[in-house]
C-alpha cells in the first residue's frame, strides 16, 4: 500500500504539553521519515503478547491500519519496502518527536530519552491503576518476582490510595451486615 506524502513536523512549531497531544505529531513525523518500530526479538520468551492500550491510541491505530495495512506477517510498522525498522531509524524518529513534543526542560532531563521508557510508564501506569501484578506482569512479559523487584519503588507514595481502598472495602462489608 502506498504511503501517504509526507507532511512537515518542524520542531519549530508550538509544542504539544502531553504525550496525548503529541500523537498527532509522532504519526507526522512517522509519515515523514516512512519508519516506526522494530519486531520484538525472536529470542523474546514470548514475541508476542495481547497488550490492551488505552482507548485513546485505538482510533490512531485503526487509522494507521487503514492508511497502511500491516505487513504479511502482521507486523504494524516497518519500512517503506515492508522490511523491519532498523534500530538507527527508530532513534533518529525518536529524537524528533521528543524534541517537538517535549517542553525545552523536560528535553534537559532524562523524561522519555529513549523509546524503551515508554514499556516502563506503561507497566508503572497500570501498577498505579491498580491493576493486579499478576497481569502486569504478564503483559509485560515478566514473572511476577521481576515486576515486583523491578517496579516495587514505583508504586511509593500511594499509601493513601490504598488504605482508602482498604477503608472502602470495610465500609462495605460493614453495609452488607446491616
Amino acid at each position: 500500500m502506498a504511503a501517504a506524502p509526507p507532511r512537515s513536523a518542524s520542531p519549530a512549531r508550538s509544542r504539544p504539553r502531553s504525550l496525548s497531544a503529541a500523537a498527532p505529531l509522532f504519526r507526522a513525523v512517522v509519515e515523514k521519515v516512512h519508519r516506526d518500530c522494530v519486531l520484538p526479538s525472536p529470542q523474546a520468551r514470548r514475541p508476542v503478547r495481547k497488550v490492551p492500550i488505552p482507548p485513546e491510541l485505538v482510533e490512531p491505530l485503526r487509522v494507521h491500519i487503514a492508511t497502511f495495512g500491516v505487513a504479511p506477517d502482521g507486523r504494524l510498522f516497518r519500512s517503506e519496502n515492508g522490511n523491519p525498522l532498523q534500530p538507527s531509524t527508530w532513534w533518529q524518529v525518536w529524537q524528533k518527536v521528543r524534541a517537538a513534543a517535549l517542553t525545552p526542560e523536560q528535553l534537559a532531563s532524562p523524561l522519555l530519552k529513549r523509546p524503551y521508557d515508554l514499556r516502563h510508564s506503561g507497566v508503572t501506569w497500570r501498577l498505579n491503576s491498580g491493576v493486579p501484578a499478576t497481569e502486569v506482569a504478564a503483559w509485560a512479559g515478566h514473572s511476577v518476582e521481576v515486576l515486583t523487584r523491578i517496579y516495587a519503588r514505583c508504586t511509593t507514595g500511594l499509601e493513601d490510595v490504598w488504605i482508602s481502598r482498604m477503608d472502602g472495602t470495610l465500609h462495605l462489608e460493614d453495609r452488607e451486615r446491616r
